[in-house]
C-alpha cells in the first residue's frame, strides 16, 4: 500500500468521516433510500482509514503511528499520544487534541507519572501565545 502526498492511498482517496459527511450532503435531492444506498456502495469498494489523530493547528496524523494512552485521572488531560522515533506527541485537553514537537521521552514519562498531569502540563509543556519548549510553531512538524 502506497501513500501520495495529497492522501491517497494506491491510488484512491480513502474515506474518511471528515468526507463520509460531504458525501451524504451533495446528495440531498435524492431520496434518503437511495442516498444510504450510495453510502453503503462507496463503503464497499473505498478503503476506509484507519484512525486519526487531528491536533487543532496541525495536520492530521493516522493513529496507529502513535503510542496512546488514555488518561483517567485528570479533569483536562483526557489521551497522551507520542511518537518516539519524531519526537512528536498529541495530547488531547477535555475535547480537543494539541501537538508538540521535539518533545523527548523523558517529559512524556514525567507527565504520565507525574501526581498532577494538568499541572505538569501547564508547568513544563504548554507554550505561551508565541513561544515554547516544545511549540510547533518553532520547532520542525514531523511529517507522516
Amino acid at each position: 500500500m502506497s501513500t501520495l502526498d495529497d492522501g491517497r492511498v494506491d491510488g484512491k482517496y480513502p474515506l474518511t468521516y471528515r468526507n463520509f459527511g460531504a458525501i451524504f450532503i451533495a446528495l440531498r435531492g435524492v431520496s434518503m433510500r437511495l442516498r444510504i444506498a450510495f453510502v453503503f456502495a462507496v463503503l464497499a469498494v473505498s478503503p476506509v482509514s484507519a484512525e486519526e489523530l487531528c491536533p487543532k493547528y496541525g495536520k492530521c496524523v493516522p493513529a496507529d503511528q502513535f503510542a496512546c494512552q488514555e488518561v483517567d485521572r485528570s479533569s483536562v488531560v483526557t489521551r497522551v499520544c507520542y511518537n518516539e522515533a519524531k519526537a512528536y506527541m498529541i495530547i488531547r485537553l477535555k475535547k480537543t487534541d494539541y501537538h508538540y514537537c521535539d518533545v523527548d521521552p523523558a517529559t512524556v514519562s514525567d507527565l504520565l507519572t507525574s501526581q498532577s498531569i494538568g499541572r505538569f502540563y501547564n508547568k513544563h509543556i504548554k507554550g505561551s501565545a508565541t513561544n515554547g519548549r516544545f511549540d510547533c510553531r518553532t520547532h520542525p512538524v514531523p511529517t507522516f
